[in-house]
């Protein structure tokens, strides 16, 4: 990235150069800082999570000294940068960025072959050490996309048509696994790992896999992703392999740009006690939410980016899908347009139904909008499910409808059903999680959003889902955990009002009146229109948790 009003010059090709606005050559104190600034520096937009720096820096330590190894270096070396350098970088608690827009990330010494990040070596951080190897192999693989086109193998299908028969949606090429380990039962499950996460994606529906058993013949030609996305059609290209570490197993996985070989995402999964058909199930499913939920977002950004005139019939979708995810009513307003444009133009395609049902469901929840309003979206539900019975979130969606409606034995099959069918479906299980303690269940809810969290920690609804879990223990006595979980939900969501009600209600019935009251004037100040009867709406079996929340917020009112 070229900016002539660069505060910062970073080289990384040869060995690791940074020069300030005038030019003067910086030294940093220590390896762990320089990597971490070319990991800042080649991240996209300029950002990591602490978690992912903390695995590939500090993954020989513990976690606590791992976090407490990135709060140290992170201070050290923003020391060492004069103060409009190290004002480009910022962290919260769970991220670490870089302000690219103010950073020259230069390629001196690309073309005369220099090596990426040349002698930065760090001693026993496998995490780094395989970073430092995908990152080389991307760039390596980028300069072959521009070298002169290699002859494909004649033996392979183009399936350019195949995925064209499913509507223009973006197809997803899961490569067979590499076996890095060195023995012959680590080919087994590296064949195990790919061919389980093909079945899994596939269960999505809304996007198409071509599956590794598919693409067993390109595994010996090791060819890069741009030649493979361009071979088979895919938008997508996911590679893996899988190497030992001590008595476990690590699998490695990147997913890449099928169109430009960029890497758009990579992870690193260690299995202590090695591979078996439970941890097998348990990874695929914890991959196959993060794969939805990462290409859904990149579908998205694909879409806003282009002019509203010029988009086809999947972009409508995308880009309502983008304005939905903004949980604004102006948002969800543009939404509901752009998808009955979508349904006038296709009214039995399972994407644009499904996607107003969640419309809908915003609009209702949002709202708190009547039962006319939960048939309309009863009857999308229905018109999904009727076009595609595998797609789990018809199913999840029908559900919805009828915890709202308050028939929760109704809702639990609804939402046993869309499990079953896909089991990475993370918001399948916080509804279920939420409709168990509607109907008087809270313990068995907490197991559900629990798993909810695990497999899609940063989904732009987790504010609901800690929500939950806050009302959950309100609801058994467990004030500190309640509050706890409400102020991870308002952090998340300052308006959210639920989470402001349960925190003033276990507060008050904490004894802790007075904090009560400071957390009831925090909800009027960020929901000024609020008001306590706005509760009624929640659908309990048990119309008695409505009255309870309310009665929270009384003990808390002013004498």
């Amino acid at each position: 990235m070229t900016n002539a009003k660069a505060v910062l010059r970073i080289c990384c090709w040869g060995s690791f150069r940074l020069f300030d606005a005038q030019g003067h050559r910086l030294e940093l104190p220590s390896r762990k800082g320089m990597a971490m600034l070319a990991m800042l520096a080649t991240a996209a937009n300029g950002e990591r999570t602490r978690s992912w720096l903390q695995d590939r820096l500090w993954g020989s330590r513990g976690m606590e000294q791992a976090q407490q190894s990135l709060r140290r270096e992170l201070s050290t070396l923003k020391a060492a940068l004069p103060p409009e350098a190290a004002a480009l970088i910022t962290a919260d608690r769970e991220r670490v960025r870089l302000s690219l827009l103010q950073c020259h990330i230069a390629e001196d010494g690309r073309e005369s072959g220099a090596q990426f990040l040349e002698g930065i070596d760090i001693r026993g951080e496998d995490g780094f050490e395989e970073w430092l190897r995908e990152q080389r192999q991307r760039i390596n693989d980028t300069a072959i996309a521009f070298a002169p086109p290699k002859p494909l193998p004649v033996s392979v299908v183009n399936a350019r048509q195949s995925v064209r028969g499913f509507g223009g949606r973006p197809a997803i090429a899961i490569l067979p696994f590499a076996n890095a380990t060195g023995d012959h039962d680590g080919e087994f499950w590296a064949e195990g790992i790919a061919e389980e996460l093909s079945e899994r994606m596939a269960r999505l529906r809304w996007i198409p896999v071509i599956a590794s058993a598919t693409l067993a013949e390109l595994k010996p030609q090791n060819l890069d992703a741009l030649t493979i996305g361009n071979l088979v059609g895919a938008a997508y290209v996911l590679r893996g392999r899988l190497l030992r570490r001590g008595e476990g197993l690590t699998a490695q996985l990147s997913l890449l740009d099928g169109a430009t070989g960029r890497m758009l995402w990579s992870e690193r999964l260690t299995l202590a006690q090695g591979i078996t058909p439970l941890a097998l199930e348990e990874i695929s499913s914890q991959l196959v939410a993060q794969l939805d939920a990462l290409i859904d977002t990149e579908q998205q950004v694909r879409a806003i980016n282009r002019s509203v005139e010029d988009l086809d019939f999947n972009e409508l979708v995308w880009r309502a899908r983008w304005h939905l995810n903004r949980l604004t009513r102006e948002d969800a307003e543009t939404a509901r347009g752009l998808l009955e444009r979508a349904l006038a133009e296709q009214p039995n395609s399972i994407e644009a139904l499904i996607q107003a049902g969640f419309s809908k469901a915003w609009e209702i929840w949002s709202g708190r909008l009547d039962s006319t309003a939960i048939v309309d979206m009863r009857s999308l539900a229905q018109r999904a499910i009727a076009v595609d019975g595998f797609d789990a979130r018809g199913h999840m969606l029908a559900g919805m409808a009828e915890m709202w409606s308050r028939n929760h034995d109704v809702a639990d099959a609804f939402f046993d059903e869309a499990l079953r069918l896909n089991p990475s479906l993370a918001r399948g299980y916080a509804q279920k999680g939420s409709n168990l303690y509607l109907s008087g269940r809270p313990e068995e809810a907490l197991d559900p959003l629990r798993v909810a969290l695990r497999l899609s920690p940063l989904d732009n609804q987790v504010f609901y889902v800690l929500g939950e879990i806050a009302m959950c223990c309100c609801m058994t006595g467990q004030w500190s955990e309640a509050i706890r979980h409400a102020n991870l939900s308002i952090a998340r969501r300052p308006a959210y009002s639920y989470a402001h009600a349960i925190k003033i209600n276990a507060m008050a019935r904490q004894g802790n009146v007075s904090a009560a009251g400071r957390a009831l004037a925090a909800l009027y100040r960020s929901k000024p229109g609020f008001i306590p009867a706005d509760l009624d709406w929640l659908p309990f079996r048990d119309r008695h948790w409505n009255e309870y929340l309310k009665a929270g917020i009384a003990l808390a009112e002013p004498a």
